[in-house]
């Protein structure tokens, strides 16, 4: 696993409509496109690959990954975790469970909870 200096995630607790209860949420998260998320990899210098070949390598990936989810198999993505199928409400969806390395990485950035609520 890749370790680098992380900002402070700030975590605040909301009230939803109709919510007994806050619940915590990520101040400021942000989609990152395809596009971004490759880049940070060639700019972090962790790829033998240039950018194209990258966004090429992640293509397949991802059509590789559907068609063996279509086919009811699982996925084991070693540092990642495992992608499985689900059918639930007539749908087929997927189903994404951590593995305990990524798990043990996530669980070491830095997080601050600011415990003032805001309203709905």
């Amino acid at each position: 696993m890749v370790t680098i200096n992380e900002p402070t995630l700030i975590v605040k607790m909301k009230r939803r409509e109709g919510a007994t209860a806050p619940i915590p949420v990520i101040e400021g998260v942000r989609l990152l496109s395809q596009r971004a998320f490759i880049q940070n990899i060639v700019n972090h210098g962790h790829s033998y690959f240039d950018r194209s070949s990258l966004e090429y390598a992640m293509i397949h990936l991802a059509e590789t990954l559907i068609d063996e989810l279509r086919r009811g198999n699982s996925v084991k993505w070693e540092g990642l975790g495992i992608f499985s199928p689900t059918f639930r409400e007539g749908r087929l969806n997927i189903n994404f469970r951590p593995s305990r390395e990524a798990q043990r990485e996530l669980r070491k950035a830095s997080v601050r909870v600011v415990n003032k609520c805001d309203p709905p």
